[in-house]
């Protein structure tokens, strides 16, 4: 069972590396390579399969996101003592920025959270009076002329806090953007595509019916693959420095060396000899051969996808079989397949996940997701999903757990609308034999409005009062500050 279950680690990783081949690059241009040709199916098959509603194709290629929150209490909710809440938030590759209000009674708060690789500030009007921040930069220098690192002080804080400051300072002053990674990430599926183009490893056939491409992978292949990526590696000075930028934030916890694991990293691509044992190792004792069979319609459309993964690691063999089936029109199957050794065990022989649109008309649209395991030929069928939806009004249903939660379902009711580049879900009720358990009845009446909105502007950075400029008297005027509010709250 152990070496299976490294054959099946083995198996997830390699088999995400070529999937996400299609999906994180995927190619517009004429189909040249088997591998371009798939990229091409992709998208044309990810455009005329997903119907939802839900679908909304800018929220997924957005720079940036918008989330509005709005919150009314109603007698059902009014147990939990809070009248009103609204946020407001911005996410985007560079900073995060979000804004609340509640009212609780007669009192109302306010509080705001601003947040990039150069600044955090926290403010509300009600509680602290203003908003209040620190740079990271200097953060140790700005510390230690403060009344917080003055033993004199009433606000001193005790404890090595400048090395604590100092390792957050150079944390954020190696901050990562999303487009450092992506860039990375770009460059080096390239380069495995690049690999993968050769008709070695990926071929096509195309008939009537449409186009067959087989991509194949053994020890031979990956060994090509490690090399190509080592030699590039070495000589990436970009993907150095996104590395030590990286282990640069997780050496802010203080668990590790950033200096110790870059000199590690240097020392590993400088040495040829530790790649070739490497692999000598793998072959040794690893032998695997991973297929991917996907079958395309006249139209390029995907039909059906088949990944077969058979190893023998430590004379101990496995195979996991990923059989996607697109081929209905209304239906999108994905079954998972495991055999052991024969002296091994497995978690189960099969699982199937089955998403099916049971309506799509003018006026309404209906789906569920149902998952069926087989287990030495005993099936368990459940549904974990399902979803109608009234387009005129608005009005939809969503049962969740129906499968495993027997009759403790939960049944969300509300209003969704949708536009180019939003979605707004007004939930009102939600019911299920559970809430009985906590609120004596089995429904809760709700006033819940979400809205996301994808392509939200860069926020601006707040005008803030940097913490560590604080004199005694403005401390303590802030302290009372602070404490009155939370008083009246009692």
């Amino acid at each position: 069972m152990k070496h299976f279950s490294r054959t099946a680690a083995i198996a997830v990783l390699i088999a995400a590396m070529m999937l996400s081949l299609f999906g994180l690059s995927s190619c517009r241009k004429k189909p040249v390579t088997p591998m371009e040709y798939l990229s091409s199916a992709y998208d044309k098959t990810l455009e005329n399969k997903i119907q939802s509603p839900l679908y909304i194709p800018a929220l997924l290629d957005a720079e940036g996101y918008g989330l509005d929150v709005a919150f009314k209490s109603t007698e059902d909710t009014a147990f939990l003592g809070v009248d009103r809440v609204s946020l407001e938030g911005v996410l985007t590759k560079n900073a995060l920025s979000a804004s609340g209000e509640v009212k609780i009674g007669e009192n109302e708060f306010d509080a705001s959270v601003f947040l990039n690789d150069a600044l955090l500030a926290i403010g509300s009007d009600a509680i602290l009076g203003g908003t209040y921040g620190a740079e990271f930069k200097n953060l140790k220098e700005k510390y230690e002329n403060s009344i917080f690192a003055d033993s004199d002080s009433d606000y001193y804080i005790p404890g090595d806090i400048s090395s604590i400051l100092e390792t957050i300072s150079d944390g954020f002053s190696s901050a990562v953007s999303i487009n450092d990674i992506q860039k990375i990430v770009d460059k080096y599926v390239a380069l495995i595509k690049d690999v993968l183009h050769e008709n070695e490893y990926a071929k096509s056939e195309t008939d009537k019916e449409g186009t067959t491409v087989t991509v194949s992978l053994n020890n031979a292949a990956v060994e090509k693959l490690l090399r190509k990526v080592f030699n590039t590696a070495k000589e990436d000075e970009e993907l150095r420095s996104l590395f030590e930028k990286l282990i640069g934030l997780g050496s802010m916890s203080g668990e590790i060396d950033a200096d110790e694991i870059m000199e590690e990293y240097d020392a590993f691509l400088s040495d040829s000899d530790t790649l070739d044992e490497l692999i000598s190792e793998m072959n040794e004792n690893a032998s695997f051969k991973l297929t991917l069979t996907v079958k395309t319609d006249k139209k390029d459309i995907i039909q059906t996808a088949k990944l077969v993964f058979d190893a023998t690691i430590d004379g101990t063999n496995g195979k996991i079989i990923l059989a996607l089936d697109l081929s209905e029109k209304d239906a999108i199957t994905l079954k998972l397949t495991m055999e052991g050794p024969e002296d091994g065990e497995v978690p189960f022989d099969s699982a199937t996940l089955r998403y099916r649109v049971t309506e799509n008309s003018k006026s309404a649209y209906a789906s569920k997701l149902t998952l069926t395991v087989d287990q030495d030929g005993e099936k368990t069928d459940s549904e974990l999903y399902a979803f109608s939806y009234e387009k005129s009004s608005g009005e939809f249903k969503l049962t969740l757990g129906r499968g495993f939660l027997d009759d403790n379902a939960i049944v969300v009711r509300g209003e969704l609308t949708t536009g180019k580049k939003t979605i707004s879900v007004k939930i009102t009720k939600i019911s299920s034999p559970l809430l009985a358990s906590y609120l004596g009845e089995n429904s809760l009446s709700l006033d819940l409005k979400v809205v996301l909105t994808a392509d939200a502007k860069e926020p601006n950075a707040p005008k803030y009062k940097n913490i560590f400029d604080l004199t005694e008297s403005e401390m303590e005027a802030l302290v009372e500050k602070s404490s009155s509010a939370f008083e009246d709250l009692d």
